[in-house]
């Protein structure tokens, strides 16, 4: 696997298509838009949630009592993106402003367990270029948190919140999609016991630490 291509890697585990970095710098990849993610707030509503083409599909209900490592990562990646979404759906909410700012602590909580607990045993079992491709990227999906907590703090336009919501909801698209389909499988059959222990403690009630950034940040 460590000496596969990118684009190859991606082809063996997402319907042969390329390995795409978030700024589009590759070939072409499936993307997942957020309309086509489970909205927690729809099933709770007794409602199935929309595709991207607006028609509705049945709500994928995960018991997180049971879940995988894999099925946790990507649950994390969908609360994330309800909370943007939260926000772009009424922006000029204080609520729903609150929930973007909960959004980004939590997908840099996200970030920091990748990269410190996912990351190095699968860098081990030889998906190299997967995660260096996955680094680079949190470094800009890491610069786009910033200047939106930024925005959010000066006050800034409405228009310019939701610019870089897009921003960032483009970035995450691409983004999680690789994550989702070629290293997240590997997850629960990589790891040992003991880092799968810690991984799934840190899920269950680990914080960020203070000061962390990722390992790209301002690259």
């Amino acid at each position: 696997m460590a000496g596969l291509a990118i684009a190859e890697v991606c082809a063996s585990c997402v319907g042969r298509r390329a390995f795409v970095a978030a700024d589009g710098t590759s070939g072409p990849v499936r993307t997942a838009g957020v309309a086509g993610i489970l909205s927690r707030r729809e099933a709770r509503a007794g409602r199935t949630p929309r595709t991207a083409g607006g028609t509705r599909r049945h709500a994928e209900v995960v018991d997180m009592t049971e879940a995988t490592l894999a099925e946790a990562l990507e649950r994390e990646h969908h609360e994330i993106d309800e909370g943007i979404e939260a926000f772009t759906a009424d922006p000029s909410s204080e609520p729903a402003r609150e929930r973007l700012r909960s959004a980004i602590r939590a997908l840099r909580r996200h970030i920091y367990l990748e990269e410190e607990f996912a990351f190095p045993p699968l860098r081990e079992a030889g998906f190299v270029m997967p995660i260096i491709v996955m680094l680079r990227e949190h470094g800009q999906i890491w610069t786009t948190c910033d200047a939106l907590e930024q925005a959010l703090a000066d006050g800034a336009e409405t228009a310019t919140l939701l610019r870089l919501c897009r921003q960032l909801t483009a970035q995450l698209q691409h983004h999680n999609l690789k994550e989702e389909k070629v290293l997240y499988p590997q997850v629960d059959t990589t790891m040992t016991a003991s880092a799968a222990a810690d991984l799934r403690a840190f899920l269950d009630r680990g914080q960020l630490p203070e000061g962390w950034v990722c390992a790209k940040a301002g690259v």
